[in-house]
């Protein structure tokens, strides 16, 4: 049976934590042995042991490694056919009802939503909703390089105050002499 981070021992095949199997080394499954991941490589999509980990830090410097802290993973599969048709009619759904947030069909409209006042398009409110993350990005963008430009005046004024209490310092001793 696994135990939570400890990558020194094998897992077995049938092992499972509350039902659900822990995640194991990619590398190590390829030579057909089960040890449990401690850390997954963000650049590459693959689980390491402790062992593979190193090697793989050792060859690969500008990876992004981050450590699972004993996380376990669902095998979950998700049918996404059908999703994008009303459940009540088989029509595309095309319409958003925010007063009863829900996605509808134009039968749903006549149908269930007659009374509703706050019907969109789901393509008008995408593109809204777009436009709206793009103009939040740049205005992101412009934060950040206005905060750099806070910390390099702020740098800036740190030189100017060290040299000033240099002067100062230098004046004084001079005075004491």
């Amino acid at each position: 049976m696994a135990t939570g981070g400890d990558s020194t021992r094998p897992v077995d095949d049938d092992a499972c934590v509350g039902g659900k199997m822990p995640v194991l080394c990619d590398l190590c499954r390829q030579r057909r042995k089960t040890f449990p991941a401690v850390a997954v490589c963000s650049t590459c999509d693959v689980n390491f042991c402790n062992e593979c980990c190193q090697g793989h830090r050792m060859f690969t410097h500008e990876h992004v490694i981050v450590p699972l802290d004993n996380k376990v993973i669902d095998a979950v599969l998700i049918d996404m056919k059908g999703l994008d048709r009303c459940s009540a009619h088989d029509r595309a759904v095309r319409l958003i009802c925010r007063d009863h947030k829900s996605l509808c069909c134009d039968d749903c409209q006549f149908d269930f939503h007659r009374a509703c006042k706050d019907i969109y398009k789901l393509q008008e409110v995408s593109t809204d909703a777009n436009s709206y993350l793009i103009k939040s990005v740049e205005d992101v963008r412009k934060a950040i390089s206005t905060a750099r430009d806070m910390v390099t005046n702020c740098d800036i004024k740190v030189e100017e105050n060290q040299e000033r209490r240099n002067k100062i310092m230098s004046e004084i001793d001079r005075k004491k002499e």
